[in-house]
């Protein structure tokens, strides 16, 4: 099966951008890591409608929970993005603080990942 069509089953990843990881944004990071996570929910998915039709999953890993928490944190990553790509230093304090306590909160999703190859430390909460 190809990327393509695993990414099909339920919702979509981007695999198509590749970034130097000194280039690699907080929020691209955490894209990415969502789209593994989705990738691999597809997968069980795929693996257990092979093996029954039944709906219900009986293991602690729940695929369809998984991938509601990508959507999450997606849409939570879009807001980082967004920010980051309009980021000015004439904001208000508000919206300051909005993006301070946004990027350390994904921040702390990022420290999950900090074994990966493209992990940078200064996102190191």
């Amino acid at each position: 099966m190809t990327e393509a069509s695993k990414a099909d089953v339920v919702g979509s990843a981007d695999t198509s951008r590749q970034v130097p990881q000194e280039e690699l944004t907080l929020a691209e990071f955490l894209l990415a890591r969502t789209d593994d996570d989705r990738i691999a929910a597809n997968e069980e998915l795929l693996h257990r409608s092979r093996k029954s039709r039944l709906r219900r999953w009986d293991g602690p890993f729940d695929p369809w929970r998984t991938l509601a928490e990508c959507d999450a944190k997606r849409r939570i990553l879009q807001q980082l993005a967004s920010m980051e790509a309009r980021r000015s230093d004439f904001w208000d304090d508000d919206e300051w603080t909005r993006y301070i306590t946004l990027k350390r909160c994904c921040g702390e999703l990022a420290a999950i990942h900090s074994d990966h190859p493209d992990y940078r430390q200064e996102w190191k909460p």
